[in-house]
């Protein structure tokens, strides 16, 4: 049986998915330089975002989304709206398709691939018409560390779920 989202649970989802992407975003604009070869993680928000919870208050959401992509902006040193810009299209689809929702690890995991896959050829088809000018490589590694890390996001999101949302409060 399906348990029903409260006002009060959809408001504590939605919070917590914001504070969950605050944190990605703050992951996301360090670089590690692990023996010599410098490595990010810009697309964890992704992750985030794919793993948004099911029923979260949509108001605060796109508020969270918009906030947390200005905030990477400001951190990167990017023209501001540019991440906001990637993250809110990305979010209204895994909305739209529901992906990402109430499975099993395996089934997840593959459709993340399946939906940085796209991610990663909208970009190729962008620099191939010249709307961007995007390094393939590079994004191709961001990538695969983006698919490395996404079982560590998965496997918090419970535990993280378990301490913040609750029904009683506000």
């Amino acid at each position: 049986m399906i348990e029903p989202v409260t006002p009060t649970k959809a408001r504590n989802f939605a919070i917590q998915a914001s504070f969950a992407m605050l944190i990605s975003v703050i992951f996301a604009s360090m670089t590690f330089n692990i023996f010599g070869y410098t490595l990010g993680f810009i697309f964890a928000p992704l992750i985030v975002l794919f793993l948004w919870p099911k029923g979260a208050d949509p108001i605060i959401s796109y508020f969270g989304i918009f906030i947390t992509g200005l905030l990477l902006d400001i951190l990167l040193g990017d023209p501001l709206g540019g991440w906001s810009l990637i993250f809110l299209p990305f979010y209204a689809l895994m909305v739209f398709f529901g992906a990402g929702r109430d499975t099993g690890f395996g089934e997840t995991w593959l459709n993340f691939v399946f939906w940085m896959s796209a991610f990663t050829g909208f970009f190729a088809l962008a620099k191939l018409i010249r709307f961007l000018d995007v390094d393939l490589m590079s994004l191709l590694k961001l990538g695969v560390m983006n698919l490395v890390l996404f079982p560590l996001i998965f496997y918090s999101k419970s535990r993280m779920r378990r301490i913040i949302v609750t029904d009683e409060g506000t």
